[in-house]
């Protein structure tokens, strides 16, 4: 594992000590300083281990000073870091257990050598459980506010989602951005309609399946005969794989997704619907609430429009579903073909002169 760790004066002999410890047992050290016991101030310290964590240039952090507070809080102030403060180790232990702490912190004037060490090591090895918790570490991190950047690298979709009901709040800052988007001559030609009734999600999860199960056996029946014969090593066929699978087994829970939010536009208006779709999207990415753009539905268009009350002169129609719930899998960069390789300069067909050969979020910050 390679551990990013830093001090400031205080903390500098128990850090100076847990050094030795973690590279004796194997570990890979980042020492960010301090390098003595010359009074220096620790937010740099702290940050620098921070920005480690969050980039994922160290798996894990930790941070020393003299009661381990204001190093926690310090690091804590990073994009991403879940600082906490474990002068103990029932308390090291629910951190990574339950909070999924990625940073700890120590206060070397209330810690000893022998429990710092039994400590780090509960932190290392305890695993996250996952489950209710993620979902509550998902909203936490929500609270520290969304840089456009992740948003934009992290907004995906996401199918697998949990029945747990969205607060309505939520649900109105996330239609309040919706309404934001930009539309053709700012007539705002969308409608949302929100469905979280059982019974009517029932008969569009029952419509859904069968809408999946036809476009499996005429437009991707191409694509589900290869993912049948591709070898499981191969990775594009792991990645179709994976999208397939996420997309059955959206069919298969569709009536348990807490809400169900339609758009509607006038009949070839998408121009003006998708954008404020793709807000709403990224509003409830910032709320930790997934989402994924379906179409599906449009094979039963009639069908839904006189479930949902849709009136039937012809000025509104359904263009998309996006089924909302809070996440069961993690928040991750997604997977794409590189910018250079799907933008030509000048005339079609012809290169750029630059490569983006990996994603540009998150930042790095090679001094840190």
């Amino acid at each position: 594992m390679r551990i990013a760790i830093g001090a400031d004066h205080a903390g500098y002999p128990l850090k100076a000590h847990l050094v030795a410890y973690l590279e004796a047992n194997g570990h890979a050290v980042d020492d960010v300083g301090t390098s003595s016991t010359e009074a220096v101030d620790y937010p740099p310290y702290c940050a620098a281990v921070g920005r480690r964590v969050a980039d994922g240039r160290s798996d894990v952090g930790i941070v020393t000073g003299g009661s381990g507070q204001g190093e926690q809080l310090a690091a804590n102030k990073v994009r991403g870091v879940r600082a906490a403060l474990c002068n103990d180790l029932y308390t090291a232990r629910m951190a990574r257990e339950h909070n999924d702490a990625n940073v700890l912190s120590l206060g070397a004037r209330i810690v000893a050598t022998g429990l710092a060490e039994e400590i780090v090591d509960l932190f290392l090895t305890t695993p996250f459980a996952g489950g209710r918790h993620e979902r509550r570490v998902d909203q936490v991190m929500a609270l520290e506010g969304f840089d456009l950047h992740e948003a934009l690298y992290t907004t995906r979709a996401m199918r697998r989602v949990s029945a747990d009901p969205i607060p309505t709040d939520v649900i109105e800052r996330i239609l309040d951005a919706a309404v934001r988007g930009p539309s053709g001559g700012n007539q705002q030609r969308f409608r949302f309609l929100t469905v979280t009734s059982a019974s009517t999600k029932a008969q569009l999860a029952e419509w859904y399946a069968e809408g999946l199960a036809e476009l499996n056996r005429t437009k991707y029946a191409d694509v589900q005969a290869q993912i049948e014969s591709a070898d499981p090593a191969d990775p594009e066929a792991a990645l179709l794989t994976r999208m397939s699978s996420s997309s059955m087994w959206l069919a298969e829970h569709l009536g348990e997704v807490p809400l169900l939010l339609f758009v509607f536009g006038k009949e070839g208006g998408e121009s003006s619907t998708f954008p404020a779709l793709w807000n709403a999207c990224l509003a409830a990415r910032a709320e930790g609430v997934g989402t994924t753009i379906t179409t599906l539905l449009r094979t039963h268009r009639a069908e839904v429009h006189d479930l949902l009350g849709v009136p039937d002169d012809g000025e509104w129609a359904m263009h998309a579903m996006v089924p909302m719930g809070y996440p069961l899998g993690r928040w991750g960069v997604a997977e794409r073909r590189p910018a250079h390789e799907s933008t030509y300069a000048e005339r079609w067909g012809a290169a750029p002169d630059w490569r983006v050969d990996e994603p540009l979020w998150p930042p790095r910050h090679p001094t840190s």
